[in-house]
C-alpha cells in the first residue's frame, strides 16, 4: 500500500510541476512522454509477437519438401560407400599461427524410382560423421534431382524486436513535429 502512496505522491509533484511550465513547454514534455511510453509499448508488443514464433518464416527447402511429399514424391536411399579428405588450413591468432584439418566427408546413396536406379551425393564437412543406413529422399519432377530435408528455419524474431520499436519512433517523431512540437 505504501508503494501505492509514494506512486500516487510522486504523480502530484510531476503534475504540480508540470502545472507550471507554459503552453510550449507542456506540449513538449508531453511529446517525450508520447514517444517513451508508445516505444515502450511497441517493444513489448514485439517481443510477444516474437515469442509466439509470428516471424519465423518457411524455407525454400521446407516448402519443396512439403509439395514433394504432396506429390508422394519420396524415396529412401541405401548406403553404398564412402569417402573422406582433409585440408591442412591454418588460422592466425594474434602472433601465431595454429593448423588444423578441414575434414569432408562424401556419402553415396542408391534409391530406385519406376524400377530406374539413381545415385544420391552428399557431403559433409568438418564433422565426425558416420552415415546413416538408410536416407529419406526427396524429388519433385525429376527423380535425378533429390534432396533431403534440411531443419533450417530462418527466425527473424531478433530483427523485429529491434527494428520496430525504433520505426515507431521515428514515425512519432515526425507525427509530433508536423503537429508543432518541435525537439531541440
Amino acid at each position: 500500500m505504501e508503494d501505492f502512496e509514494n506512486l500516487a505522491e510522486g504523480l502530484r509533484d510531476v503534475y504540480s510541476q508540470l502545472k507550471g511550465l507554459n503552453a510550449e513547454d507542456k506540449k513538449q514534455v508531453i511529446g517525450y512522454l508520447i514517444i517513451i511510453l508508445s516505444t515502450v509499448v511497441t517493444f513489448i508488443f514485439s517481443m510477444k509477437i516474437a515469442l509466439k514464433g509470428a516471424f519465423k518464416t518457411e524455407t525454400r527447402n521446407a516448402r519443396k519438401v512439403r509439395k514433394a511429399k504432396a506429390l508422394g514424391h519420396v524415396v529412401i536411399g541405401e548406403y553404398v560407400k564412402s569417402t573422406s579428405s582433409f585440408e591442412t588450413r591454418s588460422r592466425a591468432i594474434g602472433m601465431r599461427t595454429s593448423y588444423y584439418r578441414e575434414y569432408t566427408y562424401y556419402h553415396w546413396y542408391k534409391y530406385v524410382v519406376n524400377g530406374k536406379e539413381y545415385t544420391y551425393y552428399h557431403m559433409v564437412v568438418n564433422e565426425d560423421y558416420k552415415p546413416r543406413q538408410t536416407l529419406e529422399l526427396y524429388y519433385i519432377n525429376f527423380p535425378t534431382f533429390a534432396f533431403k530435408e534440411t531443419e533450417a528455419v530462418k527466425d527473424h524474431s531478433g530483427c523485429m524486436v529491434l527494428l520496430l520499436p525504433f520505426l515507431v519512433l521515428i514515425v512519432l517523431v515526425y507525427v509530433l513535429k508536423f503537429m508543432g512540437i518541435n525537439f531541440s
